[in-house]
């Protein structure tokens, strides 16, 4: 039997031009290969206005799906009142941006004097907000039939749309990407700095590529999450992600943290959502990934979201 310890990778988002060139499914492979010390399982999600991975890919996946975008409306929508008076409506489930009061085609659609609907309006954008999130929630659901058979030490979190970022040269990132192998081996083993204080007992790893301010929740590059195991399968694979959300936005209300809550932007929000789940987070993976491709068409940087 081997030693080698079992995980989850789970591969999520907007798959783009995923299958437009054969440098992005190498792109993916040198992505896996960070991990090719461990033995894994694939899962991925989609929406289902993306193409799915070429078979080539696909074939290699445990489980694989793609969804219409408009479950995510259809269940906020499907929200019921309680008691609680900032119980989440759908207009908490995005924010509105003050630079798009300089935006012609936003004034006109507020004045009904453009030939776009308001409440599509407002679909597209909370997709665009919080589709990202929802996109991996729905990956890490489909792990759950597979820890009947498998005990995953760890799960990653990554992109249909990452590559490693060669900017600085092969030798530098070739440093990294051992360091990034041995802080994996250490923490997952519970080797060197991550047994001992105040390491010890940290429970997602993400990249050291990151931001942190007052008064908001530190950015991180959201290309690459790990997640242990055991804490993952207790607290993410039991939950659907309305669920999360919603509870997301009651933690804001009861931490006296928004006067009136809404859900932060699209990658702002990753921080929030993992620290919800209590995980301990260390910064210590070293930075490597990057988006591949062209921006051209990426309505969330249009919007600034």
């Amino acid at each position: 039997m081997s030693d080698r310890l079992k995980i989850a990778i789970c591969v999520s988002g907007q798959t783009r031009h995923f299958n437009d060139n054969s440098s992005y499914t190498q792109a993916f492979y040198d992505i896996l290969n960070l991990f090719n010390e461990y033995d894994y399982d694939l899962f991925g999600h989609t929406w289902a206005d993306q193409e799915d991975p070429h078979s080539g890919v696909l074939e290699k996946f445990t489980e694989y799906r793609s969804d219409d975008q408009g479950i995510i409306w259809d269940a906020i929508t499907n929200l019921r009142p309680t008691p609680n008076k900032y119980f989440p409506i759908w207009t908490q489930f995005f924010q509105t941006k003050e630079e798009w009061y300089d935006k012609p085609e936003y004034m006109d659609i507020l004045k009904g004097k453009s030939d776009e609907n308001f409440i599509n309006f407002i679909k597209e954008r909370i997709y665009g907000n919080i589709g990202q999130v929802w996109s991996a929630h729905e990956s890490f659901l489909l792990t759950a039939p597979s820890w009947q058979a498998n005990e995953y030490s760890f799960v990653v979190r990554m992109r249909w749309d990452s590559w490693i970022n060669y900017f600085h040269g092969t030798e530098y990132v070739q440093n990294r990407i051992d360091k990034f192998k041995d802080v994996l081996y250490n923490w997952s083993h519970k080797k060197m700095e991550f047994s001992q204080h105040p390491l010890n007992g940290t429970s997602c790893l993400c990249p050291d590529d990151c931001v942190i301010t007052e008064n908001s929740a530190p950015y991180v590059n959201d290309h690459l999450f790990v997640f242990d195991g055991a804490q993952f399968k207790d607290k993410i694979t039991n939950i659907k992600p309305v669920d999360y959300l919603t509870n997301l936005l009651y933690s804001y209300v009861q931490g006296d943290r928004h006067n009136y809550p809404s859900l932060p932007a699209a990658h702002t929000l990753w921080m929030d959502w993992i620290l919800h789940a209590k995980f301990k987070v260390t910064p210590s993976l070293p930075h490597l990934l990057t988006g591949n491709g062209p921006n051209e068409g990426k309505t969330n940087k249009e919007w600034n979201i």
